[in-house]
């Protein structure tokens, strides 16, 4: 267990998120996926993730906070930190680390503690000595559409979750990210694959991220306002 901490925390430090996939925030212990009994509801959705692998995490928020915790239904941290509108987080999911075969979490707990509040480590729980402002669970891996799980076997792309947090929720959005071939089986110098510019396919959720480009807004970003149904704009 001491070896797997230590892990976690140089993963953290490489990657530059405080919380890494698989990395658990309680030292919570379940059941073994074999040693799992699934319902049909369970098993429904993971045969909708076949060939699913795993893809890339991206979590940032509408404002900036510093005291945030998102844990798995099996109390895994799936990511905490710091974050804001242009301070996220990019690191990635996958594996087996959910305690069942999904890929990617079925809910999320999203725990806010007040601002100034102390961080005592990700091995304990909680994880900040603040008062909890925010717990709430919002749903993930059913949000997800079959378009863009189709897509990505299809294409072999990187599904991408998306996650926006909110001063109330957590925003959920999905895409695919697919490096076409700008000149098809032609390598570089090195040897790796000549492709072009990444393309998203099966954009959907709560919001989107506007298109930057040179440091400029080519397209607007825009959120779903979780009370209001209200789709606003971003720059970010």
């Amino acid at each position: 267990m001491q070896d797997r901490r230590a892990w976690c925390k140089r993963m953290g430090l490489l990657l530059g998120t405080a919380g890494i996939a698989g990395c658990s925030g309680n030292g919570h212990t379940g059941p073994t996926p074999s040693e799992r009994t699934y319902t049909d509801q369970e098993q429904a959705e993971q045969h909708r993730f076949r060939g699913i692998r795993g893809g890339s995490l991206i979590v940032d928020a509408l404002f900036r906070v510093s005291a945030v915790d998102l844990y798995t239904e099996q109390g895994y941290v799936f990511a905490g930190g710091v974050f804001g509108p242009k301070n996220g987080s990019h690191s990635s999911y996958g594996g087996r680390v959910e305690g069942d075969r999904l890929v990617m979490p079925r809910t999320l707990r999203y725990v806010r503690f007040t601002e100034g509040s102390k961080y005592n480590g990700r091995e304990t729980y909680p994880a900040y000595d603040g008062v909890p402002i925010v717990d709430v669970n919002v749903p993930v891996a059913s949000r997800i559409s079959d378009e863009a799980l189709d897509t990505a076997r299809r294409l072999r792309g990187n599904l991408r979750l998306k996650l926006r947090l909110h001063p109330e929720t957590v925003l959920v959005g999905w895409d695919v990210e697919h490096f076409s071939d700008s000149q098809p089986g032609k390598r570089n110098q090195f040897g790796v694959l000549i492709t072009g510019a990444p393309v998203y396919h099966a954009a959907g959720g709560d919001f989107r991220e506007a298109k930057i480009v040179e440091g400029v807004v080519v397209r607007k970003g825009w959120y779903i306002d979780p009370k209001t149904g209200q789709k606003i704009e971003t720059d970010f």
